[in-house]
């Protein structure tokens, strides 16, 4: 029995020394690796400052409008650039609010395989407090947002005020390395705050439907925005007002379109990606051709038959400006007023010369104008046009000044007549038609048949005169 247990001893010290020997540093038996699709985790603590043109955070706007802050509760989306299997979420650090630079944020990140390195490339994505705008799954990745911030937000993305804006739709992004541990945001979501000043007649509290569409005058449009818009005062004025943010991208010629008023384009205005609260203030309201009154001689009738101060002005309201109001009245065959177009009649290469048919048929011919209908000026049409662009004389008369005419003509931008001889409609008997001769800022008038006592000349049909179209409305 002794010997039995002096045999179990010995066998228990060899064990011991074998398992002892198996420990050594020298002679470590390596552990598995792990699988490579299994997560690992790492510590990683970094600093955000600013960069770019609008580069500050996204919580709170100051008063400049520009200026945002970070806050409790923001978090760093963080994600390889070409590595996938990167990804974590930071937290700002406690006593950074407020800060709009050199803030800390600190987490883990989630990787598979091979520890990152530090030349690795990681982007961070920093998105609004009650964020709409940008994709994030349960696990904390970020979707649909590439390293450039492109994406494209809902065509209902609009809201009330930039700060509402900021707080769901804002889209930070910066990209920096895994060794830096530093990254430099920059806002990709530009914010259009529209501010849109109705002078009509429409009451605070009204609801438009309200579109906003960007690109080319034809139908190549893209449409922005669709929202129910509410009408407030401001200053006794009723005003629409609302923020569309917009993805990296650049926005042309933008058009509000609210119910079935007039489009309201802001012409010219080509807003860029980072550009933060473009604020554009737009005065809405033109009258019908039926409203016009004796103050809007000298203003433009675009061709959607609507009046503008200018021709500029109708052409920045995306409308030809197609005629000047030179009289209002219901003399001379019209039944509100008369038009006169900024320029005169061409045919082919032809200056201004034409025949009388020729000019009879491009006044006829010219594009319609809602409200309102094309025609060669009468002998009367021309007086009534005169005296009411502030000639002295009558329509009785036998002589007119052009000044008055002339000088509305320029003011509004159109070209003012020649002086030479105008055709008008005012037949004289058989191929004789009425011309009225300018010179020296004179309107001559002369009788062809002194029993007749016209006040126009009389001329051939095939004779080359100048012309100009008037609009009778």
């Amino acid at each position: 029995m002794k010997t039995k247990n002096m045999l179990w001893a010995a066998l228990s010290m060899t064990t011991a020394l074998v398992m002892t020997a198996c420990t050594n540093d020298d002679n470590m038996v390596d552990t598995p690796a792990a699988p490579q699709d299994e997560v690992k985790t790492i510590p990683y603590t970094v600093t955000v400052g600013q960069g770019g043109d609008a580069a500050t955070t996204r919580a709170t706007v100051d008063s400049d409008m520009k200026t945002l802050r970070f806050a409790a509760g923001d978090k760093l989306y963080i994600s390889g650039e070409f590595r996938t299997d990167v990804y974590g979420v930071l937290t700002l650090k406690s006593g950074d609010e407020g800060k709009t630079s050199r803030a800390t944020f600190e987490g883990t990140l989630n990787y598979t395989g091979d520890v990152p390195a530090d030349n690795a490339e990681l982007r961070a994505v920093l998105v609004g407090r009650n964020n709409k705008g940008v994709q994030i799954t349960s696990d904390g990745k970020v979707k649909d947002v590439d390293s450039w911030g492109h994406m494209k937000y809902p065509n209902n993305a609009y809201c009330a005020t930039v700060n509402e804006a900021v707080e769901q739709y804002s889209n930070l992004i910066a990209t920096s390395t895994y060794g830096a541990k530093s990254f430099s945001l920059t806002q990709h979501t530009a914010f259009l705050n529209f501010e849109i000043t109705l002078l009509d007649d429409t009451a605070a509290g009204t609801t438009f439907n309200t579109v906003v569409r960007s690109g080319d005058s034809g139908n190549n449009y893209v449409y922005l925005c669709t929202a129910n818009v509410t009408t407030t005062t401001e200053g006794g004025k009723v005003v629409a007002k609302f923020v569309l943010p917009l993805s990296c991208q650049t926005i042309s010629s933008p058009v509000v379109m609210m119910g079935d008023k007039v489009p309201i384009p802001f012409t010219g205005k080509t807003l860029e990606a980072k550009v933060y609260n473009v604020k554009k203030t737009q005065v809405f309201y033109s009258k019908p051709l039926d409203e016009v009154a004796a103050e809007d001689i000298g203003k433009i009738v675009g061709k959607d038959g609507r009046i503008y101060d200018t021709k500029s002005a109708a052409e920045n309201m995306q409308t030809q400006a197609m005629a000047m109001i030179a009289y209002v009245g219901k003399e001379s065959n019209c039944s509100h007023g008369l038009a006169i177009t900024l320029d005169n009649e061409k045919k082919d290469y032809q200056l201004n010369e034409i025949t009388y048919d020729e000019a009879d048929y491009l006044c006829k011919h010219k594009s319609a104008v809602t409200g309102g209908t094309w025609r060669l000026p009468s002998d009367s049409d021309w007086k009534h046009m005169f005296i009411g662009c502030g000639s002295k004389g009558t329509v009785d008369g036998t002589e007119w000044s052009v000044e008055g005419l002339n000088s509305k003509l320029t003011q509004a931008g159109g070209t003012p007549l020649d002086y030479s001889r105008y055709w008008t409609s005012s037949n004289y008997g058989g191929t004789y038609y009425g011309n009225l001769h300018i010179d020296d800022g004179t309107v001559t008038i002369e009788s062809t048949d002194s029993d007749r006592h016209h006040d126009m000349y009389g001329e051939l049909k095939y004779t080359r005169y100048s012309a100009r179209a008037c609009l009778a409305f």
